[in-house]
């Protein structure tokens, strides 16, 4: 579901091959807890708006070259989606992070999704999600876990989260509003 992959762009196209498995969620194995650790003040404490550049992040931390795939639909070889984790930005309050993740989709021909070449152009889409887990003096607290399975565990945003992850859509580079 999730992973990294080494990444090489050649021209007007990117080759992708699988390196590791990989975790959003979770305080111990959780790719955005940690690099969220990389990049935030000692004494921070929330409410705390934040904003990872994986990229960047994966390059300054030993990931050069390399990116952070989802499989979108990981149970299936017949309908492959699959995207570039491009920027995460959270708000972290009262014990939970709701976040939103700008994904960039890769198409490619072919049916292997561990080994492929996509087109090197964007075509953006964003998802909310939400951990159990927040910040308290520069520290990850709580288990960074999603919530559990239930018919309610859509992601509630308060109007000034809202009004934060429009912000940072709305100053992205390629985005026309």
């Amino acid at each position: 579901m999730y992973s990294i992959y080494e990444k090489k762009i050649i021209g007007n196209q990117v080759k992708f091959n699988y390196s590791e498995e990989a975790h959003i969620f979770g305080c111990n194995q959780g790719w955005i807890p940690w690099l969220l650790t990389k990049t935030m003040q000692p004494d921070q404490t929330e409410p705390y708006k934040w904003s990872l550049d994986v990229p960047l992040l994966l390059s300054k931390n030993g990931y050069a070259d390399k990116a952070f795939i989802i499989d979108i639909k990981p149970n299936t070889d017949e309908d492959i989606v699959i995207g570039e984790l491009l920027n995460v930005w959270g708000y972290s309050d009262h014990g939970w992070t709701p976040f939103l993740l700008e994904i960039n989709m890769l198409y490619f021909d072919g049916e292997d999704k561990y080994n492929f070449i996509s087109k090197n152009e964007k075509d953006i889409v964003y998802s909310f999600l939400y951990a159990r887990g927040s910040i308290e003096k520069g520290k990850i607290i709580g288990k960074w876990l999603p919530a559990s399975r239930s018919p309610t565990n859509a992601v509630l945003l308060w109007p000034d989260v809202v009004a934060y992850f429009f912000s940072c859509i709305k100053n992205q580079k390629y985005v026309e509003w």
